[in-house]
């Protein structure tokens, strides 16, 4: 598979914000200020003490316990709090655009924009996994875009709001993605393998469409959707981002559970990613005759098939910073010079190739009895449904 990156979506969705978005920006319509200090007669009373006070983005991370991510580029950075409310606010500018971004722990999701307006457009979807709501505001002199969404794994509520005279084509979801991690991902790195994630999860969706180039997609997940309904796959098909290496870099893996060589199950490998020079870096992939399974910590067992008289299995590792997988034991049937007998083989380094393999002296039943010893472990999964 072609191996494009986090950096290309981003290139491409800045390359439409400065390009092909042009909005004609009224500064201070621009400069949202929610929530002012009112008096009871509703004007603004500049003598009551202001409530925010300037933080810092590292207190903000340390106070909700998160990684504050903002889109790559993104400049003049200011944060403040408002103390009574345990309320964060971060304003930052954006290719020519003022954004406000607010962040507070609730319990579910909560509106706490402090925008209120007469909304024209408001839609309930999920972005990277989380429940969200975009708002759309239209008038005469102005128009405002809102998105909030929840992350269940940090207990967090985000509001993301722009403003400008015109935001004809302006879609503010996907600068929000770019701020989001994976919901069941660890930190940023969610966000860094939104691109394989998104890719494999519009496949399994709607299918191949020959008008596109896929970077990401694995042969099993091509193969399983051939032949599954799109529900079910929705369901069964998931993927885990955990650092299983050890090296703190999390990788990603995609597959799913079945009970086809083992009562308990086993999970089914369909690709592994880790992040290499900012990059989703694919190091394993696995399909019906060239199967992964899942035997726990970086470990993975192999099985494939060339027909009735090549079968091969073995048993191999990530190394520490998960870039590469080695073999431990490799083992294969092959015939020797086109005969017609089975003979039996093994090596390290993961080679079909009879004169650089040790001849084992076993019967078939023998053969297959090591197959049968792996002990798999069970992945739960995030389904791509979520």
């Amino acid at each position: 598979m072609k191996k494009y990156g986090f950096l290309i979506t981003t290139i491409l969705l800045t390359a439409f914000l400065s390009a092909c978005f042009k909005p004609d920006i009224d500064p201070v319509a621009n400069n949202l200020e929610p929530d002012p200090i009112k008096s009871e007669e509703g004007e603004q009373n500049v003598s009551m003490e202001n409530p925010w006070s300037d933080t810092t983005m590292e207190n903000i991370e340390n106070k909700l316990g998160i990684t504050v991510i903002l889109p790559e580029g993104a400049d003049n950075v200011s944060a403040r709090t408002l103390s009574a409310q345990d309320l964060y606010e971060i304003i930052f500018d954006y290719y020519g655009m003022k954004y406000n971004y607010r962040l507070k722990r609730t319990d579910s999701l909560e509106d706490i924009s402090g925008l209120y307006y007469d909304w024209t457009v408001s839609l309930e979807e999920k972005l990277r996994g989380h429940d969200a709501v975009s708002y759309r505001s239209i008038s005469d002199n102005e128009t405002v875009d809102l998105v909030i969404w929840y992350d269940e794994n940090d207990l967090v509520s985000h509001s993301l709001s722009v403003s400008a005279q015109d935001l004809d084509g302006f879609d503010l979801s996907a600068v929000a993605m770019m701020m989001m991690p994976v919901a069941g991902g660890e930190g940023n790195y969610g966000a860094m393998y939104a691109p394989v994630l998104d890719e494999n999860r519009d496949y399994i969706l709607n299918g191949f469409d020959e008008n596109k180039d896929y970077s990401y997609v694995s042969s099993g997940v091509m193969e399983r959707v051939n032949y599954g309904e799109t529900d079910e796959l929705l369901e069964s098909i998931g993927y885990m981002i955990k650092d299983i290496t050890g090296d703190g870099v999390p990788e990603l893996l995609i597959g799913e559970n079945d009970t086809i060589y083992s009562e308990d199950g086993e999970s089914h490998i369909y690709s592994v990613y880790t992040i290499s020079n900012g990059t989703p870096v694919c190091v394993l992939e696995g399909w019906a005759r060239n199967s992964y399974f899942y035997l726990g910590g970086c470990d993975f067992s192999y099985l494939g098939s060339g027909g009735a008289m090549y079968t091969f299995f073995g048993e191999g590792s990530l190394t520490f910073d998960g870039t590469e997988f080695y073999w431990k034991d490799y083992y294969f049937s092959s015939n020797i010079d086109g005969g017609d007998e089975m003979f039996f083989f093994r090596n390290t380094s993961g080679s079909f190739d009879v004169d650089n393999s040790e001849q084992l002296d076993i019967e078939a039943s023998e053969f297959w009895d090591m197959l049968d010893d792996y002990k798999y472990e069970l992945i739960t999964w995030t389904p791509f449904k979520d």
